[in-house]
């Protein structure tokens, strides 16, 4: 009797049905894709003018180092003018010659928490840590020894002790793309619990 009661779909109304469901899938598809594409574009404009900013303090640094170092050749010639300054190599100092022991973790914790709760993409903070330290690389091989040892491994070690917290990228959901942020007491207004749920496109810092 049940049977007999159902109506029968129409196979042009069935075919638009399916035809419909395959164009929204399509859209919902679009749109997914436009959100990810323009958080991507976000990132990429925000890494850009960070890069863009870092680079322009680095130039300043660099020439007021010259000029530093120009003064300095000057008085070693006027001591002996037979020495050649440029023969006087260069000191490279990523090989843990941070100062005081523990000064990379310090300085690492102490930047993250002036920070807080805002995060840092672990780029700003190789940035940061070569400028802050001065450190110095032949090639691409001493830069990526220097970064999975004592770089990764100092923020490792501070995430697993329960100092700070990583992120990945929201967006990209790539796990190569992190972000750290020093921990701290829970927030107690709305506002505050709003700014320490947001994983933000890293800032402009120098």
């Amino acid at each position: 009797m049940k049977a007999q009661n159902m109506k029968k779909v129409p196979s042009a109304l069935k075919w638009l049905a399916e035809k419909r469901a395959r164009i929204a899938g399509e859209c919902l598809s679009c749109d997914q894709t436009i959100e990810y594409l323009e958080g991507t574009l976000l990132e990429a404009r925000s890494q850009l003018t960070f890069a863009e900013t870092a680079l322009a303090a680095a130039i300043t640094r660099k020439e007021r180092i010259s000029l530093e170092l120009e003064s300095m050749d000057r008085v070693v010639q006027l001591y002996d003018a037979g020495i050649d300054p440029e023969q006087i190599g260069p000191i490279n100092a990523w090989q843990g010659n941070y100062g005081k022991r523990g000064a990379l973790r310090e300085f690492l914790s102490e930047t993250l928490r002036g920070k807080a709760p805002d995060y840092l993409s672990t780029r700003e903070l190789e940035l940061l840590t070569t400028n802050h330290f001065s450190l110095a690389f032949k090639h691409l091989a001493e830069r990526k020894k220097w970064y999975d040892g004592s770089f990764r491994n100092t923020l490792k070690v501070l995430a697993s002790q329960g100092l700070i917290e990583r992120k990945t990228n929201q967006v990209s959901h790539s796990p190569l793309v992190g972000y750290w942020r020093w921990k701290q007491e829970p927030p107690k207004t709305l506002a505050e619990l709003q700014r320490w749920k947001t994983v933000p496109t890293p800032p402009v810092k120098s």
